[in-house]
């Protein structure tokens, strides 16, 4: 289901209408939704999820029935963390406090409550993208930050993205994300372009075996669609995503909680590049629309 036939079936259910306009209301699908992810843990629940949130923070603005404050529909606890993520503008002061209030909320919960609370935060982080698509982006924004120790707090939000723990392992993530982008960027300065595939391609390989069960590689490709002119090369990049048998390592996909068509295309792959093009409104660029038809023909007729 694309993004705008979620919302259109959304927009006429009268059910969300009043989520809309009541936070209590709002406040409970909320909690609902924990749940859904917690007995279906599934990317589609996921996608699912996040779109409703979205379009239930967007559509608040347009009733006259609700407070202005965004707070009063996510529970009390998450309060501070959803002001910085509604009204502030993304950049790498804003993901520092994010990151410290993240951490000192967790701090200051119970052991038993710990594992509730990872679960509230993790869903409303994902639920404001504008932060995610900001630090893709600002991984090849080399004038602004020439040096990838820049980024250390947004790389750190993207990890917890991927792996929200405190221990070793999200140390080990968060340097892999480091090392990646480094690479990408010492390919990017290479002057011939052929080389700079092919040295792009091998880098993608190197880390693809460390980020197979989530789709990074799919954003940072994305990502890198500004920087690279080639269309050519970057459906060759994305097309090793969606095919697991046409993968830049030999290494085997894991199949925990991917779902494809068959056994060779991987649907969550698929579909962020849809979602990805839908929601940075590219549907004017009619080099994207053929390049989308062309996925629709290739993989989904």
């Amino acid at each position: 289901m694309a993004p705008r036939n979620i919302i259109e079936f959304l927009r006429n259910r009268p059910f969300f209408c009043q989520a809309i306009n009541y936070p209590k209301i709002f406040n409970l699908c909320f909690e609902t939704f924990i749940k859904c992810l917690e007995n279906f843990p599934d990317w589609r629940v996921l996608r699912l999820i996040k779109y409703t949130i979205e379009y239930c923070i967007e559509s608040k603005d347009c009733s006259k029935f609700i407070l202005p404050d965004i707070t009063h529909y996510f529970p009390r606890l998450l309060e501070g963390l959803v002001t910085i993520l509604a009204n502030d503008i993304p950049g790498v002061q804003t993901i520092s406090k994010i990151n410290f209030l993240r951490y000192k909320l967790l701090l200051e919960q119970s052991p038993s409550a710990m594992k509730n609370y990872r679960k509230h935060v993790w869903m409303t982080l994902m639920s404001f993208t504008k932060w995610h698509y900001w630090i893709i982006k600002s991984f090849f924004d080399i004038q602004k930050f020439p040096q990838i120790k820049d980024l250390q707090e947004p790389i750190n939000y993207l990890a917890w993205l991927i792996y929200p723990r405190e221990d070793s392992r999200i140390i080990i993530i968060s340097n892999s994300i480091g090392d990646m982008i480094t690479s990408i960027r010492e390919c990017l300065s290479l002057s011939l372009q052929q080389n700079r595939k092919e040295k792009i391609l091998l880098c993608f390989s190197r880390y693809q075996c460390i980020f197979e069960n989530n789709l990074l590689l799919v954003d940072i490709i994305l990502g890198l669609w500004s920087k690279i002119k080639s269309l050519e090369f970057m459906e060759e990049m994305l097309n090793a995503c969606i095919m697991p048998n046409n993968k830049l390592s030999s290494s085997q996909p894991s199949m925990s909680r991917q779902i494809h068509i068959n056994e060779n295309i991987n649907l969550a792959a698929l579909t962020k590049i849809f979602d990805y093009f839908y929601e940075n409104q590219y549907g004017k660029n009619d080099e994207i629309i053929n390049y989308l038809n062309r996925l629709k023909e290739r993989y989904m007729m």
